[in-house]
C-alpha cells in the first residue's frame, strides 16, 4: 500500500465526516429531531417505556406500538400519515438496556443516547488503534471516527456502535488467546444484532474453539433467560412471529424494513428485481447467502493463527458473508467491517487484501458524497462494492499456500513457543 493511497483514503473519508457533520446540523435546524435523525432509538425508547409500564408484550404489536410512538413524537410535529413508524427488531432483553433511560424526557434520552454512542465508537477506535499499530494517534483516531457506516449508525440512535465496539473487544481477546472471554463478549451479538452471529459461531465450531463456543453458549442462554423473564413464552411467540414477518422476502413485508435499502442479497435484489415473487426470490436469496457463507469458511481453513493477516483476511471475509446473509441488514451494519479490516491496513505483510484495505475503508464515505441521502443507490452501489471485495479477498484467500498444499493441517492450532517454564495461550 502506498502511502498516497492511504492519505487519500483518509482524506476522502474526513471529507465524507464534514459533509455528514453538516448534513445533520441542517436538518436539526430544518425539521427537529426525530425526522430521520434518531429515529431508531424512537423504537428503543417505547419498547423500554412499554417494560416499563408493565406490557412488555405490546412491544412487538405494531398497532401499540404506533400509538405509543404517535404520542411521544407529537410535540415534534410526527405527521404518521406520512411517516415510517420505527418498529422494534431486537430481542426482547435489548429494551433493558434503554430502560434507564424511559426516566427521561425522549429528546434528552436520545442525547443521552448518542453520547453513549459516540463514547462507544471512540473506544473502538482507540482499543484498534492501539493494538494494531501499537500506538494511539489522534489523526488516526479521527480517520476511524469518519467511517461512513458507524456515522450512518449515529445518525439515526441506532446501538451499532455498541456492537462494535463489544465485536472489537471479543476480537482483541481471540488475539490474546482468551476464547472463553471472546465468546462471552461475542454473545452481545445475540442480544443486539443477532442476525450476524451464525458465520462467526460456525467459524469458531470448524476451528474447534470450544472454549469461545462455549462462552457464547452460555451468554445466549442467559440472554434467552433474560427475554423470557421480560416478556414470558407468549412474548417469545409473538417476538418470533413478528420477526418471520420482518424477515420475509419482498418489498412490504414490514414497513419498516425496507428491503431495497439494505445491504445484503435480500436487498440488492430487492432493488435491481422487485418483480421477483417472493417464493423465488426467497429461494435466489438463500442459495446465494449458503454459497457466501460456505465459500468464506472454505477460504477460512487452515491453522488457527489469530494475530496473522490471514486470520484478519479470513474474519472479513466472514464479516461480509455474514451481511449479506442476514435477514435485516442496513448501512451501519457495515460497520462491523472495521474491526478486522483496521488489521488489514496496519499490516506489513503487503497482501491484496492489504493494498485493497484503504480503498475499502474509504468507499462507503465516497458512495456517501456522491449519492447523498439517496439510500437506494447508495445500498446498491455499497453491496455491488462488497461482492467485488469478497472476490478479490477469496481470490487471494485461495491461492494461499494452505490451500494449495494438500498436505496442510486444516485446523491446526498456531506454532507457538513457550519461555522456559511458560506456556502457549489457552484454547
Amino acid at each position: 500500500m502506498s502511502r498516497l493511497t492511504a492519505r487519500l483514503a483518509s482524506g476522502v473519508a474526513l471529507v465524507g465526516l464534514l459533509a455528514f457533520v453538516a448534513l445533520t446540523a441542517a436538518i436539526l435546524v430544518q425539521r427537529g429531531p426525530f425526522r430521520f435523525v434518531g429515529i431508531d432509538f424512537v423504537s428503543y425508547y417505547s419498547a423500554a417505556r412499554m417494560v416499563a409500564e408493565g406490557r412488555p408484550r405490546s412491544m412487538y404489536d405494531p398497532l401499540a406500538m404506533q400509538a405509543l410512538e404517535d404520542e411521544l413524537l407529537a410535540p415534534w410535529g410526527w405527521e404518521p400519515d406520512s411517516a415510517v413508524y420505527p418498529f422494534f427488531l431486537n430481542p426482547p432483553a435489548m429494551a433493558l438496556l434503554v430502560l434507564p433511560l424511559t426516566a427521561l424526557p425522549l429528546a434528552t434520552a436520545l442525547l443521552v443516547w448518542e453520547l453513549i454512542g459516540i463514547g462507544a465508537s471512540l473506544a473502538t477506535a482507540v482499543l484498534l488503534g492501539r493494538r494494531a499499530w501499537g500506538t494511539v494517534s489522534a489523526s488516526r483516531t479521527l480517520v476511524l471516527l469518519a467511517f461512513y457506516p458507524a456515522l450512518f449508525g449515529l445518525f439515526y440512535g441506532q446501538i451499532a456502535a455498541v456492537m462494535v465496539l463489544c465485536l472489537a473487544l471479543s476480537y482483541l481477546a481471540l488475539k490474546d488467546g482468551q476464547d472463553l472471554k471472546a465468546g462471552l463478549i461475542a454473545s452481545s451479538l445475540l442480544l443486539l444484532k443477532p442476525q450476524y452471529a451464525p458465520p462467526l459461531i460456525l467459524a469458531l465450531a470448524m476451528h474447534r474453539r470450544w472454549r469461545a463456543i462455549g462462552g457464547i453458549a452460555v451468554g445466549g442462554l442467559a440472554l434467552a433467560a433474560l427475554s423470557l423473564a421480560v416478556i414470558g413464552p407468549a412474548g417469545v411467540s409473538d417476538y418470533l412471529r413478528f420477526m418471520r414477518s420482518v424477515g420475509s422476502y419482498g418489498p412490504d413485508a414490514v414497513a419498516d424494513t425496507t428491503p431495497y435499502t439494505m445491504v445484503s442479497w435480500r436487498g440488492l435484489l430487492n432493488a435491481l428485481a422487485p418483480g421477483l415473487s417472493a417464493p423465488t426470490g426467497f429461494v435466489i436469496t438463500a442459495l446465494l447467502s449458503l454459497v457466501a457463507v460456505a465459500a468464506a469458511l472454505f477460504a477460512f481453513r487452515g491453522q488457527w493463527a489469530p494475530n496473522s493477516y490471514r486470520f484478519d483476511r479470513g474474519m472479513l471475509l466472514l464479516f461480509i458473508a455474514a451481511l449479506f446473509a442476514a435477514f435485516h441488514s442496513n448501512v451501519h451494519g457495515l460497520s462491523i467491517l472495521l474491526v478486522p479490516g483496521v488489521f488489514l491496513v496496519a499490516s506489513r505483510e503487503g497482501g491484496l487484501a492489504q493494498r485493497w484495505a484503504p480503498i475499502g475503508f474509504a468507499l462507503p464515505s465516497l458512495v456517501f458524497l456522491a449519492f447523498g441521502t439517496d439510500l437506494v443507490t447508495q445500498g446498491v452501489v455499497l453491496a455491488v462494492g462488497l461482492i467485488a471485495t469478497f472476490a478479490l479477498l477469496l481470490w487471494e484467500a485461495l491461492r494461499d499456500p494452505e490451500h494449495l498444499n494438500p498436505g496442510s493441517e486444516p485446523f491446526a492450532e498456531e506454532r507457538v513457543t513457550a519461555a522456559p517454564g511458560g506456556s502457549p495461550p489457552p484454547r
